[in-house]
C-alpha cells in the first residue's frame, strides 16, 4: 500500500470536562497515525476545561467555544472547521485505541469507502469490559445489507437479532460525503443525537467496511447524560420522535421500519419513568410520571405491547391502571442496582 499522509480530524464536543482531560489527551497522543488534528469544541463549560487543554503544546490541537447549544451543534460546528479529508468523533470521557485512526484510515483506502465502522469496549467503573460487536467481521457490507439490516438494527431488534447502536463515535467518515449531502446532526436533542445523523450517513453509501477490531473504549459512568435526572425529559423525548420519524421518512425508510420505529418510540415511556424517580423530589416524580400516563393515554399510535420486553409491558399496564406507586417503588429498585454499577 503506498505511504497515506491525509489529514484526519477528531471532532471532540465537550462540557465541563475538566476530569476528563488527561486520559482523553493521551490516548489521542499516543495515536500511531500522527497526521491529525484535533478539534475541541467547548460547549458552554464554566470549569477549568479551556486551560487545561491549553496546557498541551500541541499544534495539532485547537480549540472553539460556542454558548451553551448542545453536543448536536458542537459536532455541527466542529465539522465546518475540520481540514481534513477523514473526520472521526470522540467523547472527552472516553479513549482512544492507539491504532485507532491508522486502522480506519488505512482500510478507508484498501477497501475504497467512504465510511469505515469499528467495535468497541465498554468499561465498567469496576474497571471490567465488555467487547461490543456488531454481526459482520472485517467484511464489505453492501446497500441491501445496510437498508435490510444494518440500519433497522439500529432502529430496535427483533428477537435473534444483535442490537446495534446508532454511533458516530464509532464511524470514520470522509468529509465529502458529509458536505455533499449537507448532513448535519438534529440540534436540540438531548439522548441519541447521533443515531438520527448515522442513519442518515450510512443511507448515503452503496458500502461500509465493518472492522472487528474494538478500537474504542466507551466509559460507562454515573455521570452520562443516561444516568441524569433530566427536567426536561419529556419534551426533549417528543422533539426526538418527531425529528426520527421525519428523518426515516425523508430517507425512504419509514414504510419498511414502521413497526421497529413504533417499537422504539413505546420503549420511550419506560425510559421516562426511570428518569422520573432519578428526581431528588418525590412530588416530582409524582408529577412527571401523570405527565407520562397522559400522554401515554393519548398517543394514537398502534402499538403492539408483545413485542417489548416483559418487565417493560408490565410497566406499561400499571402505568395505564394509575398504579403509580407501585411503579415507584419497582423503578427505584431498578434504579438503585443499575447504580451500583457505577460505584
Amino acid at each position: 500500500m503506498e505511504k497515506i499522509d491525509d489529514l484526519v480530524s477528531i471532532i471532540i464536543p465537550f462540557h465541563n470536562g475538566e476530569k476528563y482531560i488527561n486520559k482523553c489527551m493521551n490516548s489521542i497522543l499516543n495515536q500511531e497515525y500522527k497526521n491529525i488534528e484535533i478539534i475541541f469544541i467547548n460547549d458552554g463549560s464554566t470549569d477549568n476545561s479551556i486551560n487545561k487543554l491549553k496546557e498541551y503544546n500541541d499544534e495539532r490541537i485547537k480549540i472553539y467555544s460556542q454558548e451553551r447549544l448542545g453536543v448536536s451543534a458542537a459536532r455541527n460546528f466542529g465539522v465546518k472547521k475540520a481540514n481534513g479529508k477523514f473526520i472521526a468523533f470522540m467523547d472527552i470521557d472516553d479513549e482512544l485505541d492507539k491504532k485507532f485512526v491508522k486502522k480506519f484510515i488505512e482500510t478507508a483506502y484498501r477497501e475504497k469507502v467512504d465510511v469505515v465502522i469499528c467495535n468497541y469496549n465498554e468499561i465498567y467503573s469496576d474497571g471490567s469490559k465488555k467487547e461490543i460487536l456488531l454481526p459482520w467481521k472485517n467484511i464489505k457490507i453492501d446497500k441491501k445489507t445496510i437498508k435490510e439490516e444494518l440500519i433497522p438494527q439500529m432502529i430496535s431488534t427483533n428477537e435473534n437479532e444483535v442490537g446495534i447502536r446508532g454511533l458516530v463515535w464509532r464511524t470514520f467518515v470522509k468529509k465529502k460525503l458529509i458536505e455533499d449531502n449537507n448532513l448535519r446532526f438534529v440540534e436540540g436533542i438531548q439522548i441519541a443525537e447521533d443515531l438520527l445523523f448515522v442513519i442518515q450517513l450510512y443511507n448515503r453509501v452503496d458500502q461500509i467496511y465493518v472492522l472487528e477490531n474494538c478500537l474504542y473504549n466507551y466509559y460507562k459512568n454515573g455521570e452520562s447524560t443516561l444516568n441524569k435526572y433530566l427536567n426536561n425529559m419529556i419534551e426533549s423525548n417528543i422533539n426526538f420522535y418527531n425529528n426520527f420519524v421525519e428523518v426515516l421518512k425523508k430517507e425512504n425508510l419509514y414504510n419498511d421500519n414502521k413497526e421497529r420505529y413504533l417499537k422504539n418510540k413505546l420503549q420511550k415511556y419506560t425510559i421516562e419513568i426511570s428518569n422520573a424517580v432519578r428526581s431528588p423530589d418525590i412530588k416530582e416524580t409524582y408529577k412527571q410520571i401523570k405527565i407520562i400516563r397522559r400522554n401515554y393515554l393519548n398517543d394514537n399510535e398502534n402499538y403492539n405491547l408483545n413485542c417489548i420486553a416483559k418487565e417493560k409491558k408490565l410497566a406499561l399496564i400499571l402505568l395505564k391502571c394509575n398504579l403509580i406507586t407501585t411503579l415507584i417503588i419497582i423503578f427505584k429498585i431498578k434504579e438503585y442496582i443499575r447504580r451500583r454499577k457505577f460505584s
